[in-house]
C-alpha cells in the first residue's frame, strides 16, 4: 500500500499558522493540522468551495494518510468523495480510489480555508469569530 499524504495549500500557511496553537500563538484553536483541514473540509463543503490546488512549496509538510485515520477522521475522506461523485466506486479499497477521495478532502480543505482567510482577516483572536459562526450557523443565521 502507498504511503498516501494529504497535502497542505501552500498559499494557506498563514491561516493555518493562525489556527495552530502552539507554544508562539496560544490563540490557536486546534492542535493537529489534520484537525484543522478536516474542519476546512467540512466548511467548504458546506459552503461548496471546492479549489483544487497545485503542488508548490509548503512550509507544513504534507500530512501521513494515518493521521487522519488513528483520530478517525479517514471516514470524512469518504462523505465527501461520495457527496461530490455520487458514485460508490469512489469507496473502494483500490488506489484510484484512495487518490480520488484523498484530492477531493484537499480541494474542500482548501476551500474552507479560503472562507476562513476571508472571515478572519484581521482578527488577531479566531476562536470568538469561530464560536459566533458556528452558533449562527446552528440557529440558521448565516450563510
Amino acid at each position: 500500500m502507498i504511503d498516501r499524504r494529504v497535502r497542505v495549500p501552500p498559499d494557506k500557511v498563514e491561516i493555518i499558522n493562525k489556527l495552530r496553537y502552539s507554544e508562539d500563538n496560544k490563540n490557536g484553536i486546534f492542535k493537529q493540522y489534520s484537525d484543522i483541514l478536516s474542519f476546512c473540509a467540512t466548511l467548504g463543503y458546506k459552503y461548496d468551495r471546492f479549489n483544487p490546488f497545485d503542488e508548490g512549496s509548503s512550509s507544513v509538510d504534507p500530512i501521513r494518510q494515518d493521521v487522519f485515520e488513528r483520530s478517525g477522521q479517514d471516514k470524512l475522506f469518504y462523505l465527501l468523495a461520495y457527496a461530490r461523485t455520487g458514485d460508490p466506486e469512489c469507496l473502494s479499497n483500490s488506489e484510484q480510489a484512495e487518490k480520488t477521495r484523498i484530492e477531493i478532502f484537499e480541494a474542500y480543505a482548501n476551500g474552507g480555508l479560503e472562507i476562513l482567510r476571508e472571515r478572519l482577516h484581521g482578527r488577531e483572536d479566531p476562536l470568538d469569530f469561530i464560536l459566533l459562526m458556528i452558533s449562527r450557523e446552528r440557529n440558521g443565521s448565516i450563510h
